[in-house]
């Protein structure tokens, strides 16, 4: 309720074609209607199209194939350099199918670490980045499953 209150009182204020920005959301308002942009993933590939090495370092254990991250029976990194500013807060999503055994988390480098998956499905997690920059997929107990549909947006 407070945000539509906030989009129709900036509505009222702005001209045709003038862009609204309220943190990372981007509105533009065409003089009828007011349109919302996403804001874009810092992740590069997270749809798993290129091998590793290009996009994604793949650890012992890990491969890339047919759209997604393998792993099998992984205590190895899936990870992918300098893509978070320090001090930030960004949203991962990311899906974990084939689940087959072991556990998985999500952080940024050696500092903030995401909840242990042991399960298939689609998760989200806030994490806020202090130490590195760079998104890690940990497999942990000899994870065994495949991630795809990764993204991080910053908040």
């Amino acid at each position: 309720m407070k945000r539509l209150l906030f989009l129709l009182l900036l509505v009222s204020q702005v001209a045709f074609g003038q862009v609204l920005v309220q943190g990372q959301e981007v509105y533009t308002y065409n003089g009828n209607a007011l349109t919302y942009t996403a804001p874009a993933s810092v992740v590069i590939d997270g749809d798993f199209a290129e091998a590793c090495g290009v996009n994604w370092s793949c650890g012992t254990g890990w491969a890339i194939s047919g759209g997604k991250a393998v792993a099998t029976a992984t205590t190895d990194f899936l990870y992918q350099l300098a893509i978070f500013e320090l001090g930030e807060t960004y949203k991962i999503i990311y899906t974990i199918s084939d689940y087959a055994g072991g556990t998985v988390n999500v952080r940024c480098g050696s500092g903030t670490q995401g909840l242990q998956r042991a399960s298939n499905g689609t998760f989200e997690q806030d994490l806020i980045c202090t130490i590195s920059t760079t998104i890690i997929f940990d497999g942990i107990a000899a994870f065994t499953g495949k991630i795809n549909n990764v993204s991080a947006v910053k908040q």
